[in-house]
């Protein structure tokens, strides 16, 4: 087996987590300033905000929904760091409890990464017609004390030591061997519908001495008995320290881990159908999830499309993961097992793998993520929910909905609300942070207005901006219609001081995410004094444009007020503010903490770069022989921190630089080679 290199980029620490959202306090790249004086308490449960109440901007968020998944139940609540940036880890995503802390993993899509659904490919192509790429954004890893205020531990990246070759990390899942004293984390690399494809689909494990990495050499499971099967899986530990791991889409299968968590001992296979008749239709559940409850195994899941805009939500149980699996509604275990309803949309959205977190009595508490499968009427424009949905998944929100009980071990049905409270494992000091959704909201037609009052030095600002192209096809990846990687135009900032000066900034859509994430402006000259500042954000973009988190008035500034710009008319939104922290100190230019090696292959190897660097609001630009890297639609869609090349040729070799960015100024790596041998 090959040798296998990990990377890792680690953000930089604060000196340990804030105890409370107070954007003053906790964001990177600034000593920002804020209006927010809530006071930690003391609690035990945390408020897991799904969605938000009372929404001030009255349902005009610039994010249409596809006529078959209104959002019904409110506007979704984005999920916002420590640090004021978009928490990144919302689709697939694995929520763990290790000594003390919560720990959050998942793969990034904010700098632009498409998953055109369904059945795609990830791997370094993605089959559309011409072929596009799949920009890799990374594996993101949080910490957190009490499941609201996260703090983003790094971005990590696991490549291959002769090529460079990027695993791509999809379904991350962290189960620790006492055994052996490692945290293990189980993966696929990549996903490629239904089957596997040379590397991509399978299985792959990391460990480490710690949740967070750094993390060992890639190897793969060793399987005992039938197959793991593909594309949903899930893991999580009983009560005698038993590991058990359920996968989905070639039938459900449960296997018991070995003491080490590197690999499975058996194989109990699951026959399901969703109604009993002569001849049942046996069908798989997708998003599939494997707890333990007082008692009680529950294999929970969907049945329906890949990344459908909603599906329903159904469980099984079992007094042992080895079996028999009951039917919930009358407990027989006659197979096919019929699955009982748990929810006919699970809250416009699709469940995935259930985590385990202890409460503060010495039970288990059950955590379900899911995705918000943004959609829009041209990318899903039929009223059925078996449609996916976007492209990009990075306005998809942190959703985590409790699983509840009754007092014989049946899962009572969702009854999706705004808001869920939350066993903790001990009590903690904490403040719950406000909600903010995602409103795309800068267009050639509209731009928004935010002032507010300043009462000691000004010196850089930091909006939390993103970008997004319109999804026009609803179709699959071989027929889908290209989505445009970039808006086609700069985002446009204008700051007025109280003392009448005005300063403006040209944003490079290159350094805009996908999802509402900081970008630093500094002033040419710090302000010192009071009054009122007004920053206004416009664009002349064509294909898309940009858009900004938006919160309840009172959040964040001190006087805030919103106003939206159209056809020369203003108007006021009361409740509503923009997320904008300020800075007395000036931001910094981008360094670079590690560069991209020289590699030498073979012909027709996946190949792979990365750079790592500290700084707000970055932007990169790969180039070859001082020229940008084209993708094989001809776009520009190397712009994220890891470069990937497919089959490569002689033509890819050359000389690779990567330009790394933001407002502030930039740095260029060092020249690297490729050199590519028959």
């Amino acid at each position: 087996m090959k040798q296998l290199l990990l990377r890792q980029t680690t953000a930089r620490l604060l000196a340990g987590l804030c105890a409370a959202l107070v954007l003053a306090s906790c964001g990177g790249g600034g000593d920002g300033s804020s209006a927010s004086s809530a006071t930690a308490a003391s609690r035990t449960t945390a408020l897991l905000q799904n969605f938000i109440t009372d929404d001030p901007l009255a349902g005009d968020n610039g994010l249409p929904a596809s006529p078959a998944a209104p959002l019904s139940y409110g506007p979704i609540n984005m999920g916002v760091d420590v640090d004021g940036n978009a928490i990144q880890a919302v689709d697939e995503q694995d929520v763990r409890y290790f000594d003390g802390h919560y720990y959050l993993y998942g793969p990034s899509f904010t700098c632009g990464a498409f998953n055109y659904s369904p059945g795609v490919n990830t791997g370094p192509l993605v089959p559309t017609s011409p072929n596009t790429i799949y920009r890799y954004c990374g594996l993101t890893i949080y910490r957190s004390d009490d499941l609201m205020n996260w703090k983003l531990v790094g971005t990590q990246y696991l490549q291959d030591a002769a090529t460079g070759e990027h695993f791509v990390v999809k379904k991350p899942r962290v189960v620790y061997s006492p055994k052996t004293g490692l945290y293990n984390l189980w993966f696929l690399d990549g996903q490629a519908g239904l089957t596997t494809t040379s590397r991509t689909g399978k299985y792959f494990i990391v460990q480490s001495t710690s949740p967070t990495g750094p993390w060992s050499t890639p190897f793969e499971p060793t399987v005992a008995a039938g197959a793991l099967g593909p594309v949903d899986f899930s893991i999580n530990t009983g009560p005698d320290g038993t590991s058990y791991i359920a996968s989905g889409h070639s039938g459900v299968a449960v296997m018991q881990l070995n003491d080490e968590k590197t690999g499975t001992i058996d194989n109990v296979q699951v026959n399901i159908a969703l109604q009993a008749s002569a001849t049942p239709s046996v069908i798989t559940l997708g998003g599939l999830g494997i707890s333990y409850h007082a008692g009680w195994w529950y294999l929970t899941g969907s049945a329906g499309c890949g990344n459908c805009v909603a599906a329903s939500f159904y469980y099984l149980r079992a007094k042992d993961p080895h079996g028999p699996w009951m039917s919930p509604i009358d407990d027989s275990t006659t197979q096919p097992v019929i699955p009982a309803v748990l929810s006919v949309d699970s809250g416009k959205a699709q469940m995935h793998s259930a985590v385990m977190l202890p409460d503060g009595s010495g039970g288990t508490q059950v955590l379900v993520p899911g995705t918000h499968y943004r959609s829009n009427p041209l990318g899903a424009p039929g009223t059925s929910v078996a449609q996916s949905g976007d492209n990009n998944l990075a306005l998809s929100g942190l959703y985590l909905t409790p699983l509840s009980f009754d007092a014989q071990g049946h899962i009572q049905p969702l009854a999706i609300t705004p808001s869920y409270e939350f066993p903790l494992a001990r009590p903690v000091e904490a403040v719950t942070p406000p909600a903010w959704q995602a409103a795309l909201v800068v267009t050639k037609d509209r731009s928004v207005v935010q002032s507010w009052t300043v009462t000691s030095q000004l010196a850089t600002i930091y909006p939390a901006v993103f970008q997004r192209t319109p999804d026009t096809s609803p179709n699959p990846a071989a027929t889908a219609t290209i989505q445009q990687p970039m808006v086609d135009a700069p985002l446009l900032a204008r700051l007025n001081l109280p003392n009448g000066r005005s300063f403006a900034w040209t944003i490079d859509p290159r350094t805009v995410a996908w999802a509402p994430t900081k970008i630093a402006l500094n002033l040419p000259e710090a302000f010192v004094g009071q009054g009122r500042v007004t920053l206004t954000l416009s664009t002349a973009a064509t294909n898309g444009g940009y858009g900004v988190a938006v919160g309840k008035k009172g959040s964040a500034l001190a006087g805030g007020e919103y106003r939206v710009v159209q056809g020369g008319t203003q108007t006021v939104l009361p409740n509503a503010e923009m997320l904008v922290q300020a800075g007395a100190l000036s931001a910094q230019a981008p360094t670079i903490t590690a560069q991209p090696r020289s590699l030498k292959v073979a012909a027709g190897s996946n190949v792979g770069f990365l750079v790592q660097a500290d700084g707000v609001g970055l932007g990169y630009q790969w180039l070859r022989n001082g020229q940008p890297v084209l993708a094989p639609d001809g776009y520009n869609e190397w712009t994220t921190a890891a470069l990937r090349l497919a089959s490569v040729t002689a033509a890819d070799s050359g000389t690779y630089t990567v330009q790394v960015f933001n407002q502030v100024g930039s740095v260029t790596s060092v020249p690297v080679t490729l050199e590519v041998t028959p």
